[in-house]
């Protein structure tokens, strides 16, 4: 069980319920029974019943026996009396009969469980309204015996009030006593303390005097003047502080920091890259207004080289183009077909020109063929004729 209470004053009723009912939430306890046929249940509880009614019949002797001696409670059992033994003589008889229709049989159980449920809650009326009357009479006597408290503590006499008025009385006067010495002792004190306090003002005051008069004949009023002027009372502290002069140099106003050395005022980073983006003359470092430069007009044109003719190009591609190697058979018959001038022989083999000079053929071939009067065949152009012969000298 958790109980959330608080400490405060106001809420004293509040915590004092939550209390109350935790105490009773802790002191509740869940009874187990057990399954069985309702008419054994109905017996059993007759039969419980009927051992309650003994043993409260059994109490109730004990206590007339106990209350025969009391004068008090024959008083109030005078009147109630007759009341109870009627009371009890009715229990016993209502027990005798519960018993004789236990032990009696015959009837119709739903019947005889009927007329037992009846006279059950007869019984438990009865019994409300006796335990009724037994609280009044408690309380009759818990009355009683706190008067009869109050008149105990009342004095048996004057005497007795008497005497215990005079030990209150010196308790008082020695209280008394006791106060006046503190207050004498307290005097004392705050005599001495003003002396004290009289001595220190004097001391104070001659001190005072002694400065002002240094400062008035010594020292300049303009000095005396900034002296005054850094002057402050701390509240705080309750006392009087002097404070550092300031120099001449931070009375200068000084310029408005900049963000950028180069700039004229501060900008943000936003306006510096809106700047350079080029967003008009808000984010701009100066009033200036950019404008593009106006380029002149163009008066002369750019050299174009002429195009040749297909031909031409074809020549060309032709002449840079390298050739493979051609291998000659230097036979018998080749030899004879010759010609031989004077004395001087020919070596036949493979040699390489260090330029082609079939390219400067094939240019005068593209020439001659171009021309009208060149279509006749010629013999030395139809075949090839060998190269890379050396003259032997």
């Amino acid at each position: 069980m958790i109980a959330n209470i608080g400490p405060s004053n106001y809420n004293y009723e509040e915590s004092l319920t939550t209390l109350r009912y935790a105490n009773r939430a802790k002191n509740i306890k869940n009874k187990p029974r057990v399954n069985e046929d309702p008419k054994d249940a109905l017996l059993r509880e007759f039969q419980q019943e009927i051992e309650r009614l003994k043993a409260l019949l059994l109490e109730k002797k004990k206590k007339k026996e106990k209350s025969g001696n009391d004068e008090n409670e024959r008083q109030l059992n005078s009147a109630d009396g007759v009341s109870n033994g009627e009371a009890t003589e009715k229990l016993s008889e209502k027990i005798s009969a519960i018993e004789s229709k236990l032990l009696s049989g015959g009837k119709n159980i739903v019947d005889h469980t009927n007329e037992q449920q009846r006279e059950l809650e007869m019984k438990r009326q009865q019994l409300a309204e006796q335990n009724r009357r037994e609280r009044e009479i408690l309380q009759k006597l818990e009355e009683k015996e706190e008067s009869t408290l109050e008149v105990r503590e009342t004095f048996s006499s004057l005497q007795q009030e008497v005497e215990l008025k005079k030990r209150k009385l010196k308790k008082l006067f020695a209280k008394l006593q006791l106060v006046k010495a503190e207050i004498k002792d307290a005097q004392e004190a705050n005599a001495r303390e003003r002396r004290e306090l009289e001595e220190l003002q004097s001391e104070l005051m001659k001190e005072l005097k002694l400065k002002y008069l240094v400062i008035e004949n010594f020292i300049p009023m303009d000095e005396k003047n900034k002296l005054l002027s850094r002057v402050v009372y701390d509240d705080d502290e309750e006392d009087w502080k002097l404070m550092k002069p300031v120099k001449p140099e931070s009375r200068v106003i000084t310029r408005r920091p900049i963000s950028n050395p180069k700039a004229n005022r501060p900008i943000c980073e936003y306006a510096k890259i809106a700047g350079t983006v080029g967003s008009g003359l808000r984010y701009k470092n100066e009033n200036i207004l950019d404008v593009d430069l106006i380029m002149p007009t163009r008066l002369i044109k750019e050299y174009s080289a002429p195009t040749l003719s297909p031909s031409v190009s074809a020549a060309l591609e032709t002449a840079l183009k390298e050739e493979e190697e051609i291998s000659i058979d230097a036979s018998s018959r080749v030899l004879a077909m010759i010609p031989k001038e004077g004395n001087t022989t020919h070596r036949v083999g493979t040699a390489k020109s260090a330029r082609p000079k079939t390219a400067l053929k094939n240019i005068q071939l593209s020439n001659h063929s171009t021309h009208p009067q060149s279509k006749r065949p010629d013999s030395a152009n139809i075949f090839p004729q060998s190269r890379g012969l050396i003259q032997r000298k």
